[in-house]
């Protein structure tokens, strides 16, 4: 598969199109929201350059923020990749 990247403005669509369970995801989205209770987070899901969720609690979308250790979730997530592969 050939990588996508966005452009300036990132493509939205339903969880399916790039291939998630829509009700998989939704959990996913429903247990960070129980995990975190009041702590504000920002989580994007992107798969094959299209934006598939995004979720947000008490911080402004288009706030930057200082992303310490950011890679780590991104190496943490490339071997369960491999392996659903």
């Amino acid at each position: 598969m050939e990588p996508t990247y966005p452009g300036v403005r990132w493509d939205r669509d339903a969880p399916a199109a790039p291939g998630f369970d829509s009700k998989r995801l939704a959990s996913a989205g429903e247990w960070i929201d129980r995990l975190l209770g009041d702590m504000g987070y920002r989580v994007l899901v992107v798969r094959r350059g299209v934006i598939a969720a995004e979720w947000i609690r008490g911080i402004d979308p288009d706030a930057k923020l200082m992303a310490y250790s950011a890679g780590k979730p991104v190496f943490g997530n490339i071997p369960g990749i491999a392996v659903a592969s």
